[in-house]
């Protein structure tokens, strides 16, 4: 199950009152499609003026594409709904389009090195997105502005990104850690590198938020010609959907 994590922060007037709600990392999969309306449930109930989905729709393929459309297909939001793409959304190159296709038949508006003003209390506020730096090519000149909101699946781009002075710059990608236990999670942040794990981060006038994301990754190893599948476990790092108010 995951929980409802509400942040309060300050952008300045232009930003007061808005209400955007984040999801990420879905990884729908056969072992996770139960949670699909608790998750359309929670979102709807929030009345958004935003939603925002920040990448890794599927797991291991595109066995739940289905099920993926079904759920944005019931997402609700006052204004726009927006998403980048993630790593595990480029398995393979047939996947990632159908996925951009579930996206636009979903009404959600892809963010693909790309952006979209919306008109809010008579301000023009700006929402951009970057491609997955993994699989994807992210193209940063040309697509971020000043005091953006930034969707970037992958919080290692946020370095790069704050370059450009966004007010917010939203991602996922790293589970919380997934695994938050004794020597396995200090070693998983020694070799990954990873700065930025969950949570709130400031960086000069701009903030990130990384998403511990709904979903867990199903690996499926094979031994003598036989799949099996594995579901890693999230220990000390529970699944959330995020709600901002600015304040």
């Amino acid at each position: 199950m995951f929980e409802l994590e509400i942040k309060r922060l300050n952008l300045g007037k232009r930003f007061k009152g808005l209400k955007i709600v984040q999801i990420s990392d879905l990884h729908i999969c056969k072992a996770n499609v139960s949670l699909l309306d608790d998750i359309k449930e929670t979102i709807n109930s929030i009345c958004a003026d935003i939603v925002v989905i920040t990448g890794d729709f599927i797991c291991n393929g595109g066995e739940c594409l289905n099920e993926l459309k079904y759920l944005l297909s019931r997402i609700d939001a006052k204004i726009a709904k927006y998403a980048c793409m993630g790593n595990h959304d480029y398995a393979d190159c047939e996947n990632g389009k159908k996925i951009e296709k579930t996206l636009t038949d979903s009404d959600f508006k892809l963010l693909k090195n790309s952006r979209e003003d919306i008109f809010y209390n008579f301000y023009s506020l700006g929402f951009s997105g970057i491609d997955d730096p993994e699989c994807g090519r992210p193209k940063y000149d040309g697509t971020i502005k000043k005091d953006d909101i930034v969707l970037s699946h992958n919080p290692v781009t946020f370095g790069k990104i704050s370059q450009y002075a966004p007010s917010l710059m939203l991602s996922g990608h790293t589970h919380g850690g997934q695994i938050k236990c004794g020597i396995w999670h200090l070693l998983c942040n020694k070799f990954t590198g990873y700065d930025y794990i969950e949570g709130l981060y400031k960086h000069n006038d701009g903030f990130l938020y990384v998403n511990r994301g709904v979903g867990n990754v199903v690996f499926k190893p094979k031994f003598f010609n036989k799949e099996f599948a594995i579901n890693v476990p999230r220990i000390n790092s529970k699944a959330e959907i995020t709600l901002f108010e600015f304040e």
